[in-house]
């Protein structure tokens, strides 16, 4: 039988009790949760009590699934990064041709006058002034329009928003980095909390197994979720942080077919948990977590499934840092 001496509730006093330990162990979950989710631009009519049940869901399914989340910070940022790249070639065709003759094509006179137009706005705005904030930005819903027929503003993807750009349906975007980091509400002071928070238990625990302390199993799985946490705050380092409303863009024209083929572009090819809603009033990004989730891969990237099953091994992983901890009988 193990000398082991096991104990149940311990008082806080001289040394360290259970109170004080679950304090630890739950603040250190909740500000690193808290703060690690940079979720998608809310429906206006939403209420700040239900952005809040919101973002309190995202704790929740951050807890149960962290994996998942990785994934999900993954494959947004993938979906910023082709944005990016897609933006940039178009500036440079569309900017190409401003001296040029507009391409005949099937398209109507005024479309061919609207892509000049905006063949001529490309050309003013340079390259740069589209950055992989702006991508980030549209990403998470940043960019409305309204239709001619509709009454409420209705989200645009990278896609959708390319699309009205090269056809001149819609003026470039004009809001600035500056705008974007403005509508960021980061609180600084708040991370720098979390930052410290974090390093804090992090430190405290290392400094414990260093000196041959007990660490209990609620610290190891606190530990758990931190390094799970760390990669996804990296993949979102960009991402603008609880933008409260979305930026409409003025339509410049509407020939018939438009609506069509926004909605055909609003499809999710392949597999997907969710699926976007048609181009209606304003479609919700993915029910309650307001997520468009598109699983977008290429030849170069690494799958989603792969990172899934990499921060799932993290995250189970970690665990066994209690491979040797003394777990009683019940005759212990």
């Amino acid at each position: 039988m193990s000398n082991i001496t096991t104990v149940a509730f311990v008082p806080d006093g001289s040394d360290r009790g259970t109170i004080s330990l679950i304090w630890s162990c739950l603040s250190t979950w909740f500000i690193c949760l808290w703060v690690i989710f940079h979720i998608n631009i809310p429906a206006p009519e939403d209420s700040n009590l239900k952005r809040i049940f919101r973002q309190i869901g995202f704790m929740a399914f951050g807890a149960l699934a962290p994996e998942y989340i990785a994934a999900m910070a993954y494959t947004q940022r993938q979906e910023a990064k082709k944005l990016h790249a897609q933006s940039q070639n178009l500036i440079e065709i569309i900017g190409s041709t401003t001296n040029s003759p507009v391409p005949q094509r099937a398209d109507t006179d005024a479309e061919n006058q609207a892509r000049q137009t905006t063949a001529e706005t490309f050309s003013r705005k340079q390259v740069k002034n589209w950055t992989m904030k702006h991508s980030w930005y549209c990403v998470m819903g940043g960019f409305t329009i309204t239709p001619p027929e509709a009454t409420k503003p209705s989200v645009v993807n990278g896609e959708q928003l390319l699309w009205l750009l090269e056809r001149g349906h819609i003026e470039m975007p004009s809001i600035t980095v500056d705008d974007i980091k403005d509508k960021s509400k980061s609180d600084s002071l708040l991370k720098i909390m979390a930052i410290l928070q974090v390093l804090w238990f992090v430190v405290q625990t290392i400094a414990r197994a260093a000196q041959s302390l007990p660490i209990t199993t609620l610290e190891i799985t606190t530990i758990s979720y931190i390094v799970c946490m760390i990669p996804v705050e990296l993949l979102w380092w960009s991402k603008p942080y609880n933008v409260s409303c979305a930026t409409p863009l003025m339509i410049k024209s509407w020939p018939p077919g438009t609506r069509e083929k926004l909605q055909e572009l609003s499809l999710i090819e392949g597999f997907s948990f969710y699926r976007r809603r048609d181009l209606v009033d304003y479609p919700r990004r993915i029910n309650f977590f307001h997520m468009d989730e598109r699983w977008i891969t290429s030849s170069n990237d690494i799958p989603n499934w792969a990172v899934t099953i990499g921060v799932a091994v993290l995250f189970g992983g970690t665990h066994i840092l209690g491979w040797d901890f003394h777990f009683p009988t019940h005759l212990e």
